[in-house]
């Protein structure tokens, strides 16, 4: 398994332009660590129009 650090996620995305406009948490019932934390991050960015 590999991942990403929220930071590298989401900085990433702000540094690129984009706009952060939401953000959910889920979790997989069948894994222990579940118990304890979201398993699961999604995030919805937009990048904004380029003013003239």
């Amino acid at each position: 398994m590999f991942g990403h650090t929220l930071e590298d996620q989401i900085g990433g995305q702000l540094v690129a332009g984009f706009v952060m406009t939401g953000l959910f948490e889920d979790s997989n019932p069948d894994n222990a660590l579940s118990e304890y934390m979201a398993t699961y991050i999604a995030t919805r960015a937009v990048k904004p129009p380029i003013s003239q």
